[in-house]
């Protein structure tokens, strides 16, 4: 058989597929990768304009270089402000990354006749490398590691070239050589077991980035999700507002931030930090309905209606923000309004026990004869809950019917039979249907489990003590 040339056709095909993408992708987004789809914290490169950028993505491919020799320490993040910008074409790290590929190309040339393997391991890194650079068109992040994967291949195999030809040298050398190789072997599989015990979990991990990049402004915002997540809001904390010092304008730091000062009760704080994130982005949803209901929790729910009206008008269909809307106008007595408003969340989220819920407390607010229905119907959602049972004795009651009162309030003792609430109100109605006997087992029961006397009123002392005196 002959000399086997390459496949200069295939090569030619698969151009002209490349050439087809791009023309597409350029006809939809008008360019083949707009700035306006990278943000600017992920590529600051894509924000740039020319000649800093293409001096900054040389800096960042020397950068990788480095990382291909020498791989520690290593980050998850390099987004901004990890990397300072270049300054001109001539600054260091900009130079070094337009000598080094000067001698990746230089390579590949070079050797193409002399060493092919190790050319088209030049020749693989650039062509490789090439589209993720920044170089050729801006991509959706300034830095990451995972784009080395593939040219590294070519790396591996021009320092498998290199190894094989230094083995090969004579006497002391060659000796020298292997133990050289064996050496750099060892100390890449060392290093390789250090890093997998940073992937212990994602605290671990997004600690670790911290440590290596601590000015990207990703890498302290997912420390701080990361720690938040693992209940240690000090540190969540901290990494939030480090995140924050470093990019003001990063909306879901700030909301990050606030959600945390909101569980732990800092309401005014975490309205401050609501505010700054919707003032980066005043459309979203879920901002507005969180800070509504910090709103609504810290006493002010008038305040809260316009965030929550918005919401709701920017997505009807987000049953939270119904369900917070429900809870401002409530809070305002507008309880016809809340119902309205839990209706609408019921309607989105019929599986929520907690609009049902909030419905019944809406129309038992209002009045309305429906009460009883709604929390027969929170009743049969939290079927084990003894304050959803008592509560539907309370609009059985009211209703009057009585005997439907009676049944819900025994069964409300029965699933929480430390609670003197359900008790009380069952031994007061039986008081009033002539059941002394009935009355006063439940009133003594009621008396006995009340112990910090918040339950047991002069109302209920008053009719146990008639009782108590008829026996005798």
């Amino acid at each position: 058989a002959g000399d086997v040339g390459p496949a200069w056709g295939v090569h030619a095909a698969f151009a002209a597929a490349l050439a087809g993408l791009l023309v597409a992708r350029t006809s939809v987004l008008g360019m083949v990768s707009p700035a306006a789809f990278t943000h600017f914290i992920d590529n600051p490169i894509a924000h740039l304009a020319f000649p800093q950028s293409t001096a900054t993505a040389l800096l960042v491919a020397a950068r990788y270089a480095r990382l291909l020799v020498e791989p520690f320490p290593l980050s998850l993040d390099y987004s901004y402000d990890a990397i300072a910008p270049a300054d001109s074409l001539v600054a260091p790290g900009a130079l070094a990354g337009a000598g080094l590929a000067a001698v990746v190309l230089g390579g590949a040339v070079f050797l193409w006749r002399r060493r092919p393997a190790a050319a088209f391991g030049f020749g693989f890194m650039a062509i490789a490398f090439a589209p993720v650079s920044n170089l050729l068109v801006p991509i959706g992040t300034i830095m990451a590691e995972r784009l080395l994967y593939l040219p590294s291949v070519g790396f591996a195999l021009i320092g498998a070239c290199v190894a094989a030809a230094a083995a090969t040298l004579p006497g002391l050398l060659g000796r020298a050589a292997r133990v050289g190789i064996a050496a750099a072997l060892l100390g890449g599989a060392f290093l390789s077991g250090l890093r997998l015990r940073d992937f212990h979990d994602d605290l671990t991990i997004q600690a670790k980035t911290v440590a290596t990049t601590p000015r990207s402004v990703r890498a302290q915002f997912n420390y701080g999700a990361a720690a938040e997540t693992a209940g240690d809001d000090a540190t969540a904390e901290r990494a939030y507002r480090e995140a924050i010092a470093l990019w003001p304008d990063f909306a879901d730091a700030q909301f990050n931030l606030a959600g945390l000062l909101a569980r732990r009760g800092r309401l005014d704080e975490a309205l401050a930090h609501y505010r700054e994130a919707l003032r980066e982005q005043p459309g979203s949803v879920t901002y507005l309905v969180n800070y509504g209901a910090a709103l609504t929790r810290a006493g002010r729910p008038a305040e809260a209606i316009e965030p929550l009206e918005r919401a709701v008008g920017i997505d009807p269909g987000s049953d939270r923000a119904w369900n917070n809307l429900g809870g401002a106008r409530l809070a305002l007595g507008r309880a016809d309004e809340a119902a309205q408003a839990w209706r609408a969340a019921i309607r989105i989220a019929p599986g929520e026990a907690e609009y049902a819920v909030n419905l019944a407390l809406a129309l038992d607010a209002a009045g309305d004869p429906g009460a009883a229905a709604a929390w027969s119907d929170a009743v049969a959602r939290r079927p084990g809950d003894g304050l959803l049972l008592y509560r539907l004795g309370r609009a059985h009651e009211r209703a009057g019917r009585e005997a439907e009162a009676i049944a819900a309030y025994r069964e409300s003792a029965r699933v929480a039979p430390a609670s003197p609430v359900p008790r009380r109100a069952l031994g007061l109605l039986l008081d009033r249907r002539g059941d002394a006997a009935g009355a006063r087992a439940a009133l003594e029961e009621a008396e006995r489990l009340d112990q910090g006397g918040g339950v047991f009123d002069a109302e209920a002392r008053r009719v146990l003590d008639r009782l108590r005196a008829a026996a005798r």
